[in-house]
């Protein structure tokens, strides 16, 4: 029974990673391009709140429908996401999400021809320690730097920053809440985001 067990949680990592790997690069092929991101963290109480905008370019002469993998970090001090939105353009139409799993998401991507679309993430985990992450690095086997990325940490004023994910943040503090912003051009990431905090 633990055979069975251990096969099954690694027939499901290795379905993860292939996720992870191969979904950008079939999406090149057709000549999808992940192009921007413009992300916002809030620390809400004992949530990680996540808000996301990703820019994609599809330069192919064909409509696009294309699936995308979306890795989510959980663990013993981060859990799985809950409340997944994923919409696209600015109709906020809802895309179709699936292959819902402790480490991340499918999500189905359509665009017309020689077209510029923002797909718009949310979802919240549930936070056990004063520290979160969010995979950065998947970023890379899309084989090109992100035009513009941007990062905006919110903490609960009284919260001070103990680890963040880049040197030199922008500060500052207003409504209650103390706020770290980033903004990088031609930008490969060179580690996940990662932050820890204390009261």
């Amino acid at each position: 029974m633990r055979n069975i067990t251990r096969l099954s949680v690694f027939a499901l990592v290795l379905i993860c990673l292939w996720g992870m790997y191969s979904a950008p690069l079939q999406a090149r092929a057709s000549g999808l391009s992940f192009e921007t991101e413009q992300l916002v963290f809030t620390v809400q109480d004992s949530l990680w709140l996540f808000d996301g905008d990703f820019g994609f370019y599809n330069s192919g002469l064909r409509e696009l429908d294309q699936a995308i993998y979306f890795p989510v970090p959980a663990n013993e001090t981060q859990s799985p996401a809950d409340q997944v939105s994923v919409v696209i353009g600015e109709q906020q139409q809802s895309l179709p999400v699936f292959g819902v799993s402790p480490q991340g998401f499918w999500f189905q991507l359509s665009m017309q021809p020689q077209s510029y679309e923002t797909v718009r993430i949310r979802y919240q985990q549930v936070l056990r320690e004063n520290m979160a992450s969010y995979v950065l690095l998947t970023a890379l086997t899309w084989g090109k730097p992100l035009a513009y990325a941007s990062y905006s940490l919110h903490l609960p004023k009284g919260a001070r920053l103990l680890h963040s994910p880049f040197a030199e943040p922008e500060i500052s503090a207003q409504d209650g809440w103390n706020s770290y912003y980033w903004e990088f051009y031609g930008f490969v990431p060179e580690a996940n985001f990662e932050a820890g905090w204390e009261y």
